[in-house]
This record gives structure tokens, C-alpha cells and sequence, in this order.
């Protein structure tokens, strides 16, 4: 059974998952968007002011960066973390500390944020995190960053150090195939860089996207950036606080409610999800609506990588071949994810396998439950949690990994569990409804609802009513 509880009540037993008996009604309202809470909280910490950033989701990534601007002097801390808010005075630290240890735990946003601010503030600062992070790409964001003077000491596997103050502006050449990030956290520092900064885009841009996210918080500061082909411009300025802003929903964590709803005909609504969001996970409707088309089909996730594990998923419960393209970067992200979806679900049955940059899937076989690894990577525990909706007798062994990005994304699984559509019942008189209801209803655990009964209980008898405005008329009462 799903624990109504956060992923930091979570012990280390792996967790069976209940199926999902029907289909359900739920409106959520998402936690503030990791995404664009983390470009706020650099671009605040670099403009001059205080911002006030509320639906602040307090996830292991927000707080991992929160915690190591304040460890290189930075004026930024929860005011309430319950609600969601910090509080930032902005600008470079007057006497920033002469180093400091930066943890970063799994955090690939945050070490890329912080290790371009910490080439900028003087200061000794060593980056480090668990070990599948240290082994993620980060070199090309390192030359960079040394292309603008930046003195880094990079071996991969290992910790990252930073002698910072050394930074100027110019031109920069970057390949930003493995991530936009390393695009997003050099736009990020160049307005406080002499001269601004002109970077030119040497390779494909991972997650578009994500990079639009940066370009629209920076916007929100007074930065224009100007785009020209694959060269980004940037110049330098002092950015202004623009006082209080509100953090978006997350369009990545509304990702697995969504499929779960298309999927068991369900309905899902995130009350704070912005149509018109610079979130490329927003997309996510577009590839479900390409999947229900029959046979074999592609489809590309190149501007949706977070969403690729619960596509897979979607593809699995489909007849016919899907292959699943534009997915290079996930084989470098909290882990392997091409290789580690296709080793853990072939444990319930099924049939995919890898590709360069993606999957091929061979769906509507029939699955079988398994206890499924998540690698403490927060996107497959909820892409296994929405497969376990599916399928009976699927564990994960890891579900406090959700507290990446989503703390609550259990307890909010367990409220589409307690948010049943309405099942109606309908037959030629005589056929039975009367005395399947009741048994249906105590077997889901619902109330059961005579229709007529009720009509006749608020509007009198049916006879008379049929007798009086006719047919059509108590059709028309019965459907309102």
C-alpha cells in the first residue's frame, strides 16, 4: 500500500505498489517547479536586491544549491521551508569565505550551477557529490569556464576544485550535446562578467528547452539575451530583483499522473500547471496523443528526456513496436537510464531493447510483478510507481530517492488512489443493476447511487414525471 507520507518518512525496504482499481478524478496542485526555482535562485543571489521565491519546493536539489551559495557567502536561506519560501539579498558576497566544501550529492543542476559561480567568487572551493555525479560529463562546461580564465582542477570521477575570481568575459566556445545545463549556468554568470559573455554553441543543444527556462528567468531580472543561431549573447550589466515572484507548477512531476490518466482513462489536472510554460515537459500530451496510433510508430524525446522512463512505460501497454529516439543524454543522467530501464523491466516480461539514443518496445505483452532497482534515480522509482499502478506484485526497493524532485510524489499517488471516477451502471430494465451495484460499490469501496431512486427521492414518481414532460425530458434530468 502507498504511504500517505513524504519520501524522507521512507525506510530502506523495498515497496510494493497496490494497482490502481480505477480509474480516477484528481486535481492537483504540483510543487513549484524544480527546475525553474533553482534559475531563480542563482539569478537572485546575482542581481542586486531582494527576492522573495515562493512555492519553493524543498527537494534534495533546492536545498543542495540553497545550502552551497550560502556556503560561498551568499545572503540566501528558507524563510519558511513548509511554505515553500526563501529569501534572497542579492549580490556578490561582500567577504565571501576563503573556501569551502560544496556537497552535491546527486545534484548534476546544482554542481554546474555552483561550479560557475564559484570561478566567479574569490575562494577556494572544492564540488563534490556521490560518485555517479562525479562521474557525470561535466568537462565541457570546465573548458568553458577555463576559456574564461576560470583555474578549475577537473579529473573525471573525482571532486571538482575551484580557485574563483579569475573570470572575464568574452567569447567561449561550447559543446552542450551532454546538457543544457552547462549552457544555463555560463548564461547565468555572464552578466557579472566584464564585457558580458557571447557564447557560441559548437555541437546539438541537449533539452532545448531548459535553456528557454534560463532565458525567460534571466528576463525576469532585466537580462535580455539575444539569440542568433547557435550563438547566445549576454551582456554585462548589474541584474535588478524583481521583488516577489512565484515558482510555476512542475510540469516533470505532473509527467507520471498524466500518462497514468491517459492510460487508465483517467482524468488529471495540475491547478498550477502554465499552458503557455517555457517547461518542455509541457509537450508530454503531444507524444501520448502519437502513441495511440496503431502498429509501429517513433517517437522523439530529445525536448521531453525526463519523461522518457514513463513513455517507456506507456509504450509497454500498447500493441506494437514503438522506438523511442533522441534520447542520448539519459544514459548520462542520475544513472544510466537507457540501459538501467531495459535491465530492471525486462524483470516483469518486457520486451525492449537499448539503442544509441533510446529504446525500441514491443508492447501489449502480459507483465508479471518483480522488485525493480531504481538506482537512486528519482525518475525511475516514478516511472516504476506508475507501472506498479498497472501491473500487480511490482516492487522498488529505493522509493525515498523521489525526494530529489518530488518529496511528496507518493502521497500524491495515493490521493489518485482515493479520487475514483464515477462508474455508472447501465442496462435494459430487468438486466441486473440492482443487484450487481451494491456488490460492485462494497467490492471497490464506494458508495452506490440509485439514479433512480435519487430522481425520485428530489423530483417525485418517475411515471408521473414520464406521464407529464415525457420521455426526452426525464432523459435529459437523468444525464444532468
Amino acid at each position: 500500500m502507498l504511504a500517505g507520507i513524504d519520501a524522507a518518512c521512507f525506510d530502506a525496504a523495498p515497496m510494493q505498489i497496490e494497482p490502481l482499481r480505477l480509474p480516477f478524478d484528481l486535481t492537483l496542485s504540483l510543487p513549484g517547479s524544480k527546475s525553474e526555482v533553482q534559475r531563480l535562485v542563482v539569478a537572485a543571489c546575482l542581481a542586486k536586491g531582494r527576492t522573495t521565491i515562493r512555492d519553493a519546493t524543498p527537494c534534495d536539489d533546492t536545498r543542495t544549491l540553497v545550502a552551497g551559495l550560502a556556503a560561498m557567502g551568499f545572503s540566501v536561506a528558507w524563510f519558511d521551508e513548509g511554505d515553500g519560501i526563501l529569501v534572497v539579498e542579492g549580490g556578490l558576497p561582500a567577504t565571501p569565505p576563503l573556501g569551502a566544501t560544496l556537497h552535491c550529492g546527486m545534484g548534476g543542476a546544482p554542481l554546474r550551477f555552483l561550479l560557475a559561480i564559484a570561478a566567479l567568487v574569490p575562494g577556494t572551493w572544492t564540488l563534490t557529490g556521490a560518485p555517479r555525479l562525479l562521474a557525470r560529463p561535466h568537462a565541457p562546461l570546465v573548458d568553458a569556464l577555463r576559456m574564461l580564465g576560470a583555474d578549475i582542477e577537473h579529473v573525471p570521477g573525482s571532486a571538482l576544485v575551484v580557485r574563483g575570481g579569475t573570470l572575464r568575459g568574452g567569447e567561449v566556445v561550447l559543446d552542450a550535446s551532454g546538457s543544457s545545463q552547462f549552457l544555463s549556468a555560463l548564461a547565468s554568470i555572464a552578466p557579472r562578467l566584464d564585457g558580458g559573455l557571447r557564447i557560441t554553441i559548437s555541437s546539438t543543444l541537449a533539452s532545448p528547452s531548459y535553456a528557454e527556462l534560463t532565458r525567460e528567468v534571466l528576463s525576469h531580472f532585466g537580462v535580455g539575451v539575444a539569440v542568433a543561431g547557435r550563438r547566445w549573447t549576454i551582456p554585462h550589466g548589474e541584474p535588478t530583483s524583481p521583488g516577489d515572484l512565484r515558482a510555476e507548477g512542475d510540469w516533470s512531476a505532473a509527467g507520471a499522473f498524466f500518462v497514468l490518466a491517459r492510460l487508465t482513462r483517467g482524468r488529471f489536472r495540475g491547478a498550477n500547471l502554465r499552458i503557455d510554460s517555457a517547461q518542455g515537459d509541457r509537450r508530454l500530451a503531444v507524444l501520448l496523443d502519437d502513441l495511440r496510433a496503431p502498429g509501429a510508430i517513433a517517437i522523439d524525446v530529445a525536448g521531453v528526456p525526463d519523461q522518457a522512463p514513463n513513455l517507456v512505460v506507456a509504450a509497454l501497454m500498447r500493441s506494437g513496436e514503438t522506438c523511442i529516439r533522441g534520447g542520448a543524454v539519459l544514459r548520462g543522467k542520475e544513472s544510466d537510464r537507457i540501459g538501467v530501464l531495459c535491465e530492471e523491466l525486462a524483470r516483469t516480461g518486457a520486451d525492449l531493447a537499448p539503442t544509441a539514443d533510446g529504446f525500441v518496445v514491443r508492447g501489449g505483452r502480459a507483465l508479471h510483478g518483480a522488485c525493480l532497482s531504481c538506482h537512486d534515480d528519482h525518475r525511475l522509482a516514478m516511472a516504476f510507481a506508475l507501472l506498479g499502478q498497472l501491473v500487480p506484485g511490482i516492487e522498488i526497493d529505493d522509493p525515498g530517492c523521489v525526494s530529489k524532485s518530488c518529496p511528496r510524489f507518493f502521497a500524491d499517488l495515493r490521493r489518485a488512489r482515493h479520487s475514483p471516477r464515477c462508474i455508472a451502471l447501465v442496462g435494459m430494465r430487468g438486466a441486473g443493476k440492482s443487484t450487481l451495484a451494491p456488490l460492485l460499490a462494497a467490492e471497490l469501496g464506494l458508495e452506490c447511487v440509485d439514479s433512480d431512486a435519487l430522481f425520485e427521492c428530489e423530483r417525485g414518481s418517475i411515471r408521473r414525471f414520464v406521464a407529464r414532460e415525457g420521455w426526452p425530458a426525464f432523459r435529459a434530468h437523468e444525464a444532468a
